[in-house]
């Protein structure tokens, strides 16, 4: 921490210099009057205005050279527009046409920089908080499940797993504010370690998104961002609460932001509770609640030669995981300790299970997730630099014996580093060209009494270039990506009471040391035409992959939060997708419609096979834990839909 802030210290000194600024009013089309309240941001500058009394705005520090802008206002139709800064003396009228349709989000993230989305051939979906709010989601991941073509896999009120078009888990890139958020993704009840109060927007990437972000972008991305700055000069303070009856869950979240002399800041806490939540046949769902407590913020500085920002944030949350036990009457029954060595069931009545009393008992997890990210970007006179590092840890906790209620049977310790360069080269006959190169450093430890996956380390390296130009109507990008993966598993050896010791003392070997290299190159190539200002037909050709995560390859012991016994093949290899998307769109001032369609055949698919018995039943590896078995195998798969 000393380093960053001595580096920012050293920035400081260039805010003396003058500094570009870009003027203009905004206007409405038909009848030329002043639109108040209009809000224009650059999503590559995190830096925007809004209109004051007679329609006019002014954005300060600015680099010199070109943007592309989004314009909002509610009940106009929302506009991407390119602005220079070039000319200090430059004043701009931007008109806005009145539309009776919902407002939506123009701009998109992309591996050139920020894109119109209409132009952009890559099949993308934009959700807004209000569509979080409309919802009566239980969690982040929950409330954008009703997009078509995503959906999740969940194993209770607070863990939800994102599912693009059937494919999820590892194969769906999960980011904040463009930054990959790295947990324990590979597991069912493994959720995402991101406030809900704290998301403003969510980029959805439909196909693989390899080329931008590597491995696990198979299935596509999706990118949960935070709110932006406040205008200069401005303060702003914010709370939002919510409760939902079916668990008795209750949230709130406030959070005061900031922005002088292109200074800006924010910080935010949030906290939520839930009791066991009901359904129509069991009731209330023992041991179904949860408890969370979540703060995040940034620092952002904004100047002549570009940005520099910090954020961080911390999660932290405590979960109940239901069993489903019953007694005779199928009532719901839970564990508890009799003596030192003996335990009875005692049935929990329903009118036992509507409080918060019983709704996070033994088994339950902690996760703590912490971040630190530097953000910077630097701006030359025709081209542009950004550089990003990263530094997360994800702790994970399964706690399931009532001998022991505060020893961790489970404990996953995940430390993971970033860092990721990108050179916007200047424009060459109209090209624009992107290259990069990323990074990733990762360290996994068990430290608790039980094992299901090897301690591990991993190495993630890739260097990608790409490419755009429009063609009058007809808009192409495309571009090529080239991987590696180095992981070195170690071993781990037991006693006969299963505690961990080294080889000379052990009698048996729960996981062998092994080492896997990964290699891989993928691509993207698409291609948009403009029929007409309102209609767009897209075609789009990619090709991603997924190098096998450590619980497929080395897993080796029982998944509480699944009831099953896993076990990896170190044999595995990367899965590759190759996908065809094709799409049609018509955004008119009363209607909005879009067609999408795809094909994706991938190779090596990876997934869980169960383990028969000779005798044709389960087959068991340990009878005092008499869970079935399962494997991991590859094969072919395709997927198709609309």
């Amino acid at each position: 921490m000393k380093k960053i802030f001595f580096c920012l210290l050293l920035l400081f000194p260039l805010c003396i210099f003058s500094q570009n600024s870009i003027r203009g009013k905004i206007t409405d089309e038909k009848t030329g009057e002043a639109l108040v309240g209009a809000t224009v941001f650059i999503p590559d500058l995190h830096t925007g205005a809004s209109t004051d009394t007679s329609g006019r705005f002014i954005i300060h520090n600015v680099p010199g050279g070109s943007f592309l802008a989004e314009i909002h206002m509610t009940g106009y139709t929302a506009k991407a527009i390119v602005l220079s800064s070039n000319d200090s003396a430059n004043y701009i009228v931007i008109t806005l046409s009145q539309k009776p349709t919902e407002m939506r989000a123009v701009v998109i993230t992309s591996p050139s920089g920020s894109t119109d989305r209409q132009t952009n051939p890559v099949p993308t979906v934009i959700a807004g908080r209000d569509h979080l709010l409309a919802g009566s989601s239980t969690n982040l991941v929950a409330g954008i499940s009703n997009i078509p073509g995503i959906s999740q896999v969940s194993t209770g009120s607070a863990v939800s797993k994102p599912v693009i078009r059937g494919l999820g888990y590892n194969r769906v890139v999960v980011l904040r504010d463009g930054i990959r958020q790295e947990g324990q993704q590979w597991g069912d009840e493994h959720g995402i370690e991101i406030d809900e109060f704290e998301v403003d927007r969510i980029e959805i990437i439909k196909g693989p998104g390899s080329i931008m972000y590597g491995s696990d972008a198979m299935a596509g991305v999706i990118n949960f961002m935070t709110p932006k700055p406040v205008d200069d000069g401005k303060w702003s303070g914010e709370f939002m609460t919510n409760y939902q009856t079916n668990a008795n869950l209750a949230g709130l979240s406030f959070s005061e932001a900031g922005n002088f002399h292109g200074v800006s800041w924010m910080t935010r806490y949030s906290q939520k509770k839930a009791g066991n939540f009901s359904t129509p046949v069991d009731g209330h769902v023992l041991n179904s609640g949860f408890d969370e407590y979540d703060a995040s913020g940034f620092l952002g500085l904004n100047r002549k030669w570009g940005y520099s920002r910090i954020s961080f944030s911390t999660f932290n949350q405590r979960i109940g995981m239901p069993e489903g036990d019953r007694d005779s009457l199928g009532i719901f029954t839970k564990e508890i300790r009799v003596d030192d060595s003996t335990t009875t069931l005692v049935s929990v009545p329903e009118s036992a299970r509507k409080g918060f009393d019983n709704s996070i008992l033994t088994p339950f997890q902690r996760i703590n997730h912490n971040r630190v990210v530097w953000d910077n970007a630097f701006y030359f006179a025709h081209s542009k630099l950004t550089l990003t590092g990263g530094w997360q840890q994800n702790r994970r906790r399964e706690f399931g014996d009532v001998f022991s209620p505060d020893e961790a049977g489970l404990h996953f310790l995940l430390t993971t580093a970033n860092l990721d360069v990108k050179y916007f080269f200047p424009a060459v006959r109209q090209w624009s060209i992107t290259s990069g190169a990323s990074g990733q450093f990762q360290q996994s430890s068990n430290l608790g009494t039980e094992f299901l996956i090897p301690a591990y380390s991993q190495y993630d390296a890739g260097a990608f270039v790409f490419a755009s130009r429009h063609f009058g109507k007809l808009f192409f990008s495309g571009g090529a990506r080239a991987d590696m993966r180095l992981l070195n598993a170690s071993a781990l050896y037991l006693d006969a009471n299963g505690n961990a010791v080294d080889a000379t003392n052990s009698v048996m070997t729960k996981f062998d040391a092994f080492s896997k290299n990964f290699y891989a190159f993928s691509g993207s190539l698409g291609l948009s035409y403009h029929i007409s200002g309102k209609s767009v037909l897209r075609v789009n050709l990619s090709k991603g992959f997924r190098a096998p995560n450590l619980a497929e390859l080395g897993a080796n012991g029982v998944h509480e939060g699944t009831f099953r016994y896993e076990k990896g093949n170190h044999a595995l290899n990367p899965e590759n997708s190759y996908q065809l998307d094709a799409g049609f769109s018509c955004d008119a001032d009363h209607v909005s419609f879009e067609l999408d369609g795809f094909y994706n055949r991938i190779t090596q698919y990876i997934f869980l096979q169960k383990v028969n018995s000779v005798s044709g039943g389960d087959s068991i590896i340990d009878p005092a834990d008499p869970v079935p078995l399962f494997t991991f195998v590859q094969g072919n798969a395709a997927l198709y839909g609309g």
